[in-house]
């Protein structure tokens, strides 16, 4: 599966970062994960935009996630959480792919270590993937299930694999809704049939 890049700076994202318990940034990067193949994004306007290929297929026993000072989880046992959100196969390569996307870049760590008012901000590594509540209760929004990049560790971090602070090689928020719509809607899901 392939990740891109969206700039979803604002003044609005990011006093919702503040309001979370974190400094204001100076980016919110989003990253989304749909398509297979480079040719299956609509992004002809857009020749320089990054794509990253992600491993989507199921966590396996043999993956383990650290996370510093706090638990380890075993690839299976976050497999089964995955599984029980209800979601179906394409939802779940969404999250496996942005999953592995967050912990191969340290993402994960940084926001599994990150701690508001004397306790965690988060309590499960699943939790750093935005938007699985939402398409749990519609499917129409399975297309914005993403990862958030945001503090300072986290984007230094991303630094190294795109240059967030070069329009040509991510995509605008509005646009990006736009093109994850199309490639839903132009992407064939078996289990919707």
């Amino acid at each position: 599966m392939l990740i891109h890049f969206e700039n979803w700076t604002s003044t609005l994202t990011q006093s919702m970062v503040v309001n979370f318990g974190f400094p204001r940034p100076e980016y919110v990067i989003k990253a989304f994960a749909h398509a297979h193949k480079r040719n299956d994004l609509p992004i002809e306007t857009h020749p320089d935009l990054i794509t990253i290929p992600i491993d989507d297929a199921p966590l396996r026993p043999s993956e383990w996630f650290y996370y510093g000072t706090r638990e380890f989880y075993q690839g299976s046992e976050l497999e089964e959480s995955i599984r029980a959100y209800g979601l179906p196969d394409h939802a779940n390569e969404i999250i496996r792919a942005l999953f592995r996307f967050a912990n191969d870049w340290s993402i994960g760590r940084q926001a599994m270590e990150a701690v508001h008012d004397n306790s965690w901000l988060i309590t499960h590594p699943l939790q750093i993937i935005g938007g699985i509540a939402r398409a749990q209760q519609d499917s129409r929004f399975i297309p914005d299930i993403q990862l958030n990049i945001f503090s300072s560790e986290s984007l230094r971090k991303l630094r190294h694999a795109i240059d967030y602070t070069d329009a040509r090689y991510l995509l605008p928020a509005r646009e990006g809704g736009t093109i994850r719509s199309q490639i839903e809607t132009s992407t064939n899901h078996p289990e919707r049939m």
